[in-house]
C-alpha cells in the first residue's frame, strides 16, 4: 500500500543552549515524520435559521409585566406612606428635644438624645428591609414571567425551525420578516395575562 510522508522540523531552543563560537554549531533540529491521513468528508453543516426578538419590548408591554407594573406600584405608594410617617414622627420628636434642651441637664439631654438617634437608626433599618422585600417580591413574580416567555420562544423556534434567536440590540440592519416580537407578545398575553405578586413582608417580619 502507497504511503505519503511528510518531513515537520520541530526546533526545541532551551534557555540555557548558546551557540557555540567554535564550531558554529546550532541548535539541535529533530525531524519528525508524521503521516498524512486519508482525507475524511466533512460532516454536513446545519444551515442556521435566525430570528430577532425585541426583548425590551416584550418586558415593557407584556400584560403580565403591566400587572406586576401596577401591583408593585401599589406596594410602593403604601411602603411610602409609611416612610413619610415615620419622618413626620421623627421631626417632631426632634423639635421636643430642642425645646428639652433648654430645662433638662446635660446628662439627660444626652440620655434622651441618644434614644432620639437609636429611634432614627432603627426607621432607617425598617426602610432598607422595606426596599429590598420590594425587591424579593419583584424578582419572584419575573421570574414567573421570564419563564414563560422562554417557552415561548422555545416553542415559536421549534415550530418555524429555527435554529437561533438573538436580541434585536445585538443586530445593526434585519429585515422585519425575522421579527418574532409581535408573535412572542400576542403568545405570551394569551399564555400568561397576569402574575399575582406575592404581598411584601412587613418591616421587622421574619
Amino acid at each position: 500500500m502507497n504511503r505519503k510522508f511528510i518531513l515537520a522540523a520541530a526546533v526545541f531552543l532551551l534557555p540555557s543552549l548558546t551557540l557555540n563560537a567554535q564550531t558554529n554549531a546550532l541548535p539541535s533540529v529533530v525531524l519528525a515524520q508524521t503521516q498524512i491521513a486519508q482525507a475524511q468528508p466533512s460532516p454536513p453543516t446545519i444551515p442556521s435559521k435566525i430570528a430577532v426578538l425585541d426583548l425590551n419590548r416584550v418586558l415593557r408591554d407584556a400584560a403580565s409585566v403591566k400587572s406586576v407594573n401596577k401591583q408593585m406600584g401599589a406596594f410602593r405608594d403604601g411602603f411610602q406612606a409609611e416612610i413619610q410617617k415615620e419622618r413626620t414622627e421623627l421631626k417632631k420628636a426632634d423639635q421636643e428635644l430642642g425645646r428639652q434642651r433648654q430645662v433638662l441637664s446635660p446628662e439627660a439631654f444626652a440620655d434622651e438624645r441618644r434614644k432620639f438617634e437609636t429611634k432614627v437608626r432603627e426607621a432607617q433599618l425598617r426602610a432598607d428591609q422595606r426596599i429590598r422585600e420590594l425587591e424579593n417580591v419583584r424578582n419572584a413574580a419575573m421570574l414567573e414571567v421570564q419563564g414563560a416567555l422562554n417557552k415561548v420562544v422555545a416553542d415559536l423556534a421549534g415550530e418555524r425551525g429555527y435554529t437561533l434567536v438573538i436580541r434585536s440590540t445585538q443586530t445593526v440592519v434585519v429585515d422585519s420578516s425575522l421579527d418574532l416580537t409581535n408573535e412572542v407578545l400576542k403568545r405570551i398575553d394569551k399564555a400568561l395575562p397576569t402574575v399575582k405578586v406575592g404581598k411584601p413582608k412587613p418591616a421587622g417580619a421574619k
